[in-house]
């Protein structure tokens, strides 16, 4: 195995020697990579602004804007929270609906007078709301509010049915200081609900990186086709016809050996490729999962599936000007497909079945289990399988058709 050892690293060394590779394995990649994992970081959560009218100004009514802050921490209330509304700002029904229609505040919410009263009174009363949103696209704010008057409904149905209920089993107490008590506990249960969402944050622990967590391991795959598929096809093509190969096949090595050397040549340059946007990835701060084993592995195998289609095509390239056009195409359609450029989950569902006829998806699978998820070998597990078929049969057609001459 020295002569493929050899031959790859003489390979290598022209490769790196050419500037305009060194600008499409170094620059370009960082560039590209920095570029839209900021444009996909966005920056944190929107806070939603609303304004609510607090016409009341109760312990009741300053318990449901309380209670509605906690349910959704990204709405802003105005003008109760504030400097960040703006300590000048100053509101009446007309200049909240005013600034609904400007879409300068999301939604107004109107507490009437008389809404603690009517409360404590098991009595109903009506909240004027005001919304920018439409009913096609839903309203936040909305199921935000009436999350919590779900609450404040379902204690005075409670209060209503006991003292309904205490009336016709005609008990002698004073039925408005039981269904108090009966309110009071409802409320309390609400506190401790019997039934709830276990919700876990799958994102990395600062929320600005999960556009990194793309745009790392997606703009790596996608340079890995453009620098393995142009060096293999345009290597191969340009020994043939310059006479290189022929030379090689005339010395005493073994051909083996020689496909040996150029398969391990355009496979360090995939690995390459994936170590320069990776260390950007870490500079960035970008998690990458906790199996490292596991993200080599994918590595690796999508490093030889790429490689195995280069040497499965570079037989059958006549010219520069077709590896130039090919390369670009087969780049363009596997990133935009397989979900290096996006996440393929916003593709429609016949987009990823298409998309998963390309190495790429089957490699972003992988990554995204790993870096999103926290996976582990076994669930990279099916993607490393197709990956390693894959390779194994482009690495068949690819041996079988090689040419020296």
């Amino acid at each position: 195995m020295q002569n493929a050892f050899t031959i790859a690293r003489t390979s290598l060394r022209v490769y790196l020697s050419d500037r305009g590779n060194l600008f499409n394995l170094l620059i370009l990649p960082v560039i590209m990579t920095l570029f839209l994992g900021g444009v996909f970081s966005g920056g944190g959560p929107e806070r939603i602004q609303v304004d609510v009218l607090d016409e009341d100004n109760s312990p009741q009514s300053a318990q449901l804007i309380e209670a509605v802050r906690a349910l959704n921490p990204a709405l802003r209330i105005c003008p109760q929270d504030g400097e960040e509304c703006g300590n000048d700002l100053i509101l009446d029904e007309q200049t909240s609906i005013e600034r609904v229609r400007n879409g300068d505040s999301r939604a107004l919410l109107v507490i009437p007078e008389g809404f603690g009263a009517a409360l404590a009174a098991f009595q109903t009363v009506e909240l004027p709301y005001y919304s920018g949103a439409s009913e096609m696209t839903g309203d936040a704010v909305l199921q935000s509010v009436e999350a919590v008057l779900q609450r404040i409904n379902g204690s005075t149905v409670a209060a209503r049915a006991g003292v309904s209920l205490l009336d016709a089993l005609d008990v002698e107490t004073e039925s408005d200081t039981f269904g108090e008590r009966v309110y009071e506990r409802a409320q309390a249960a609400w506190a401790d609900p019997p039934a709830v969402v276990a919700y876990t944050e799958t994102a990395a622990e600062d929320a600005s990186m999960g556009g990194f967590n793309q745009s790392v391991p997606g703009m790596a795959t996608f340079f890995v086709v453009f620098s393995v598929l142009g060096a293999g096809m345009y290597g191969l093509l340009k020994e043939r016809t310059d006479g290189t190969l022929p030379r090689l096949a005339s010395m005493p090595i073994r051909r083996a050996e020689i496909i040996a050397g150029k398969i391990l040549t355009y496979f360090v340059i995939g690995m390459l490729q994936f170590a320069i946007v990776f260390v950007v990835g870490l500079f960035v701060g970008v998690h990458f999962g906790r199996d490292l084993l596991a993200l080599l592995l994918v590595i690796v195998m999508y490093t030889l599936c790429i490689t195995a289609l280069s040497f499965a095509l570079a037989p059958r390239m006549r010219s520069e000007e077709q590896v130039s056009a090919l390369t670009t195409m087969l780049g363009m359609v596997m990133a935009a497909l397989g979900g290096a450029w996006w996440p393929l989950d916003i593709a429609p569902p016949f987009m990823q079945v298409i998309g998963h006829l390309t190495p790429v998806a089957w490699a972003m699978d992988a990554f995204r289990q790993l870096f999103f998820f926290s996976g582990g070998l076994m669930d990279v597990l099916p993607s490393l399988t197709v990956l390693l078929l894959a390779t194994v049969v482009l690495f068949t057609v690819g041996i079988r058709a090689f040419k020296f001459n």
